[in-house]
């Protein structure tokens, strides 16, 4: 069994790249996560969700074990809601939170719009998730993440979020418990203010849980009944077992296959060169080579947007980035935010869940 440990803010102590590591050299293995989280950057934590996900299609015959140890709040509740686990155990001093996503935007009403909106979406993608693993009705589970809803020990077994409950010899109680918890949480909110996000950050998040959406019910389809010239059913016949065979048995089909296969791959092609475009990259080789790179290897947009995250965490490209800044925007420092809060950085768009 792989055991991987996840504890602390997600998009600093955790990160997604080395989660899909940890599942990469699992190979099939049972996985057990220890976690501990606050939560953190809505981004990554959405790629980690994902990535477990991935595991579970690739080897879905793999048992996936989660441990809530200590803290399991915001986007750390989130995953440890992924229905990809098949056992989710809470040890009895752990407090545990599910709200509406959070963020901060700086711009005009038709920033605030999109920031809105997408905060919209991502509440009613995330609420099937907790309806899901907890059995409860989806307006139940609005009506909690509309409250910010704190649970502890036994409260999360009893809500449905845990299946079973791991006693401890500690003595805590509930308020104090919870009273710790909600101070890490606003510790990890206040590092998520400091996060800048980009435009590109929307759509990743929206097309992850695209993917995640079931396929519509098909009806099943009536068998013949009537005796294949060889007298018996000719279905092995009709399955294609190769490229080659498709081209041979149904050229049309591997015709437009084939056509989708280019303009999918012109697609992806075009989305990196406009990224490669961007005027805050202009200039920095390092970024320019790292989308280069990703053209030429066949890599998604999702992972040269990875390869530049870590690229962008560089002092050296900080740097160059910052030497590119403009100046400070009509308005200035200290306007509110959509939270409610005052930034002192007019320039960024920072979000947290």
């Amino acid at each position: 069994m792989k055991k991987i440990t996840m504890s602390g803010g997600i998009g600093w102590d955790v990160m997604a790249y080395v989660i899909k590591e940890e599942l990469n050299s699992a190979k099939g293995d049972d996985i057990e996560v220890d976690l501990s989280s606050s939560g953190g950057s809505v981004f990554e934590g959405v790629d980690i969700y994902h990535a477990f996900n991935d595991y579970k299609r690739q080897y879905p015959g793999s048992q996936m074990i989660l441990n809530i140890k200590g803290i399991a709040a915001s986007m750390g509740s989130l995953i440890s809601s992924n229905n990809v686990f098949d056992i989710v155990t809470v040890e009895d001093t752990s407090s545990y939170m599910i709200h509406n996503p959070l963020m901060a935007v700086y711009g005009d009403y038709q920033e605030m719009e999109k920031g809105a909106n997408f905060l919209k979406r991502l509440a009613n993608m995330f609420v099937p998730i907790y309806a899901k693993r907890s059995k409860k009705d989806e307006k139940e589970i609005k009506k909690m993440m509309d409250a910010e809803s704190w649970l502890f020990g036994k409260e999360i077994v009893d809500a449905g979020f845990a299946d079973e409950l791991i006693k401890t010899e500690s003595n805590i109680d509930r308020n104090s418990a919870v009273a710790v918890a909600e101070l890490n949480f606003k510790a990890i909110s206040k590092k998520v203010r400091e996060l800048e996000i980009k435009d590109s950050d929307y759509q990743k998040v929206a097309a992850v849980f695209e993917t995640e959406k079931p396929e519509p019910k098909k009806e099943p389809e009536k068998q013949s009944t009537e005796p294949a010239p060889s007298g018996k059913n000719n279905q092995e016949d009709d399955i294609v077992k190769d490229i080659t065979e498709l081209k041979d048995k149904h050229p049309e089909i591997h015709a437009e296959a084939i056509e989708a296969g280019k303009t999918q791959e012109k697609e992806r092609v075009k989305s990196l060169l406009e990224m490669k475009k961007r005027k805050d990259f202009e200039g920095i080789q390092a970024i320019s080579d790292r989308i280069d790179e990703g053209i030429e290897k066949g890599e998604t947009m999702q992972s040269v947007e990875l390869g530049l995250f870590a690229l962008l965490r560089k002092d050296s490209i900080k740097a160059e980035m910052d030497s590119k800044e403009i100046g400070d925007i009509d308005g200035g420092a200290g306007e509110p935010t959509v939270s409610g809060e005052k930034s002192n950085d007019p320039t960024a768009k920072k979000a947290q869940w």
